[in-house]
């Protein structure tokens, strides 16, 4: 099956809530530790580490949840 559907990403999801809670870098910077300049260079699009969207998932109090199989094969 080819699924022409683009997926979004975890990391879009992280950046997306990000962006979207209106917390600016500087006090996610100041409550999680994670540095000011990797908060700016993965909202601009680059990736970060496993940690550091460990800490911003925890921040935002986002959790990962296995999607059900629509058809089992």
């Amino acid at each position: 099956m080819n699924d022409t559907k683009k997926h979004k990403t975890l990391s879009d999801a992280l950046r997306e809530t990000m962006i979207e809670s209106g917390v600016s870098l500087n006090r996610i910077w100041l409550d999680t530790g994670v540095r000011l300049r990797s908060l700016q260079r993965f909202r601009d699009g680059d990736s970060i580490a496993l940690t550091t969207a460990d800490k911003l998932a925890d921040y935002f109090g986002l959790t990962l949840v296995k999607k059900e199989e629509e058809d089992k094969k």
